[in-house]
């Protein structure tokens, strides 16, 4: 699997400078898009279920529920 995080905010964003992050904290997972990027990782999901993605470079960060997803791993 490869996800790949674009940021389309310029270095003069107000929270972040721009940078965007997308992260997976029970599978170790992190990608840093620099302002106006964008960066990819590829990835093996060994366990199925359900992780909760965040960004807490900016826009209120981890403790924002909008910054937050879901990826769901199946079989």
């Amino acid at each position: 699997m490869t996800v790949r995080l674009t940021s389309v905010d310029n270095q003069f964003h107000t929270d972040g400078g721009g940078q965007h992050q997308w992260a997976v904290d029970e599978l170790g997972l992190n990608i840093v898009a620099p302002a106006l990027g964008s960066e990819s990782l590829t990835f093996i999901p060994d366990q199925q279920g359900t992780y909760t993605f965040y960004c807490d470079i900016c826009c209120g960060g981890r403790a924002n529920p909008t910054m937050q997803g879901t990826l769901i791993v199946e079989a």
